[in-house]
């Protein structure tokens, strides 16, 4: 089972959360747990699980304490 929000003509899925937990945000076949075909607006911090932080266009900086 899936719950699959689509847009007003049906053509296009605007969200689908399967039914193993994966979360599509304008994808139709989530193959992560949370994935996004578009851009994505962060207003605060992404934190990695192993505490890396990462800037779009810069390598991973792994073991960076905040000032």
């Amino acid at each position: 089972a899936a719950l699959i929000v689509d847009n007003a003509a049906g053509s296009t899925s605007l969200l689908k959360l399967t039914g193993e937990g994966k979360l599509g945000i304008g994808v139709s076949d989530p193959g992560q747990i949370l994935e996004v075909g578009g851009a994505v607006h962060v207003s605060g911090e992404v934190i990695f699980v192993d505490g890396g932080y990462h800037v779009m266009g810069m390598p991973k900086l792994d073991n960076i304490e905040k000032a």
